[in-house]
């Protein structure tokens, strides 16, 4: 691959999609944990279950705000992956024209 402008571009497209691959997996993963793991540290640390007769509504938010937050993420990841694959296409046709 020579050293032009749409070379340059198209080694940034490819890191730019791994990154943002890379961070939409990363969100995911921690809203696992925090699906995992929040509920029973906020029962832990902050409610008395001794005195506790029914679960908070806290506890019951926690989990569908974590999975639509990283749906969003990943749909958003998704479609600017898919964005700049149409872009990365577009710039190898134009290299393949120019040689």
């Amino acid at each position: 691959m020579s050293h032009s402008p749409a070379a340059a571009k198209i080694s940034h497209l490819r890191q730019r999609s791994m990154v943002v691959t890379l961070e939409a997996v990363l969100v995911l993963f921690g809203a696992l944990l925090a699906i995992a793991i929040l509920p029973t540290l906020l029962l832990r640390y902050f409610y008395d279950t001794t005195t506790l007769m029914e679960s908070p509504v806290a506890l019951e938010y926690i989990p569908v705000v974590a999975f639509v937050l990283a749906t969003i993420y990943f749909l958003r990841a998704l479609i600017g992956n898919m964005r700049r694959e149409k872009q990365f296409s577009q710039l190898m046709i134009e290299m393949e024209n120019v040689v």
